[in-house]
């Protein structure tokens, strides 16, 4: 799968051992969430704290827009 530089975001069914290796082989990312058992509700909460409080930037996140060479800001976090 090459997709340099590419986003896959998906639900914690894609966080399976076999799905991420080959999205990050071929140079993309991926956000999904990990299955509960990972990480507990309360360490989920105590990572978002900074970021919530304004201590810790938080990125802007780009999308492409059908004007080659521009993109534009679709959210941030």
């Amino acid at each position: 799968m090459k997709n340099p530089g590419v986003l896959f975001v998906g639900a914690s069914k894609m966080a399976a051992l076999a799905t991420r290796p080959p999205v990050a082989a071929g140079g993309a990312y991926y956000w999904w969430p990990l299955p509960a058992p990972h990480m507990p509700a309360a360490a989920v909460a105590e990572v978002l704290v900074p970021g919530r409080a304004g201590e810790q930037p938080v990125p802007p996140v780009w999308r492409r827009t059908d004007d080659p060479g521009r993109k534009e800001q679709s959210a941030a976090g």
